[in-house]
């Protein structure tokens, strides 16, 4: 059939089976329940790259303006970033703080809100 897949003597339209799974996706990222499990085991489900805040760095040392935006609140925004490009003495330097990568940054930023909003 090529508006479902059966299963027993049951048929689950596709509709309904992409609905189910974004509802289950939704329903997860509503809570903050995720995202603590992330922060509390970040190592394990965030892969950290050294080039990263290198790259960043360089990108914003020449001048460059950065953004970061994120439909995430900050308290877990600032964990991952954190994690991710927080370099601890690096040639010398004094730590530095992975905000100063960015020259903007917007958090709960809600762009699925803003795309399907339009432009009226």
């Amino acid at each position: 059939d090529r508006t479902g897949v059966k299963f027993g003597e049951n048929i689950l339209s596709f509709r309904a089976i992409s609905n189910d799974g974004r509802n289950s996706v939704d329903r997860v990222h509503y809570t903050t329940k995720l995202k603590e499990m992330v922060c509390e085991n970040i190592e394990k489900y965030v892969h950290k790259d050294e080039q990263l805040p290198i790259l960043l760095g360089r990108i914003h040392s020449r001048g460059a303006k950065t953004f970061l935006l994120t439909n995430s609140e900050y308290w877990y925004t600032d964990k991952l970033m954190a994690y991710l490009l927080t370099i601890d003495n690096v040639n010398n330097n004094p730590k530095r703080d992975w905000k100063s990568d960015f020259s903007y940054i917007v958090v709960d930023a809600q762009k699925s809100s803003f795309f399907a909003a339009g432009t009226t």
